[in-house]
């Protein structure tokens, strides 16, 4: 198939999602599917992402991630019939997009609600979240997704770095000028880890470490500036990598303006490091390495991983 998705089950575990009733709310059961749903949508998701990526004449596969946060069964009940109703809920992040998509169908039977008519109302709901598909397919894909040969070096135009250790890692971005990351640890949707390292275009050149650290400075302000954020803090200082001097800026706000989740307030915290290149006033090496999460929760201990990952930046010749 062209599309791979890994599906996160983010519902509440060890609680029934479907389940029918009698009269009068006199519970029946619970409804149990074979396979489990998140393998459904596992299915339906990379059967219909590879339909949609075969008719654009997409030829390598392309990988997806997909967070299951509602998948039930209910029926609503009365002494003459019973309405199944059904409703599915899933995030599917393909680049540095989300999208939301929704399936819901009701059917109204005067029978018992059996395999059938629950297996009809599903189908239903599939093909409402398969018909919002087509911009996800449209969109930039996860260029890879591994557990098994995320750390390593890796050889980029004028550097190398080691890229993070750890399990559930996906590569977002990968050519020649650099890589960017993305973990979301225990499942949960709301909290993110990005790391990324790239060679870019300086202009105006910079020529010491004095006006590398002023051009920090006038990054840093224009985010304290943003109506995005609130209580917009950060902290530059020059440190050593590898025999050369950099510029490190470590950042906290609190963001409002998540693209996918505007009603929540999240918490952004991380670094990002500047180097200018041996070899040009006109390049430089950006490396970032931040966290973020819902308000309120409590954020991970990234301390040593990102420290570990900055270190590991070695300056190799730019070539053309």
């Amino acid at each position: 198939m062209l599309a791979g998705v890994k599906v996160n089950d983010l519902r509440k575990p060890g609680v029934a999602a479907s389940k029918r009733e009698a009269a009068f709310g006199v519970p029946m059961g619970t409804v149990e599917f074979d396979p489990p749903e998140a393998q459904l949508i596992k299915q339906k998701l990379e059967t219909e992402l590879t339909n949609l990526l075969a008719e654009d004449g997409v030829q390598t596969k392309r990988f997806y991630v997909a967070d299951l946060v509602e998948f039930c069964v209910n029926t609503k009940t009365t002494p003459l019939y019973w309405d199944v109703i059904g409703r599915i809920h899933i995030k599917i992040n393909s680049g540095e997009n989300q999208y939301d998509l929704f399936g819901t169908h009701t059917t109204r039977t005067y029978i018992w609600p059996g395999e059938e008519v629950i297996k009809q109302v599903i189908n239903e709901s599939l093909r409402q979240i398969a018909n919002g598909l087509k911009p996800v397919a449209a969109g930039v894909a996860f260029k890879l997704e591994t557990d098994s040969n995320i750390s390593q070096r890796r050889s980029f135009r004028g550097f190398t770095i080691t890229t993070p250790d750890g399990r559930n890692w996906i590569i977002t971005k990968k050519d020649r000028t650099g890589i960017a990351l993305l973990r979301k640890p225990d499942r949960n949707a709301k909290h993110s880890i990005v790391a990324f390292a790239k060679l870019k275009l300086v202009s105006p050149p910079l020529d010491s470490i004095t006006s590398l650290k002023e051009f920090v400075e006038k990054a840093e302000k224009l985010g304290e500036l943003d109506r995005r954020f609130d209580a917009y803090r950060y902290d530059i200082r020059t440190i050593r990598i590898n025999g050369r001097d950099c510029v490190r800026s470590d950042f906290s706000a609190e963001d409002h303006g998540v693209p996918y989740d505007r009603r929540t307030s999240y918490m952004l915290e991380g670094l990002t490091v500047y180097c200018l290149h041996p070899e040009s006033s006109s390049r430089g090496i950006v490396i970032g390495y931040s966290q973020r999460y819902e308000k309120g929760k409590t954020p991970l201990t990234l301390k040593g991983e990102m420290q570990q990952f900055v270190e590991s930046l070695k300056f190799e010749h730019l070539g053309e």
